[in-house]
């Protein structure tokens, strides 16, 4: 039973893992669909309106 119990422990920690780089690729894919709603309209006219004032706040929060 021992044996048994150690490969399920295996298992969880496995998933866990796999759980973890699928959420972080998601996060990284999700920061990187919103840089280019908030950072290149900025860049490209200099002002983005009222979601753009937005988007340059939280960029000079990233910069400090």
């Amino acid at each position: 039973m021992n044996g048994i119990e150690n490969v399920v422990k295996g298992q969880n920690i496995l998933t866990i893992i796999i759980v973890m780089v699928i959420g972080a690729d998601i996060i990284v894919a999700m920061f990187i669909s919103y840089s280019q709603y908030l950072i290149y309209p900025i860049l490209e006219e200099g002002k983005g309106g009222g979601a753009g004032n937005g988007g340059e706040g939280e960029l000079l929060q990233f910069a400090n």
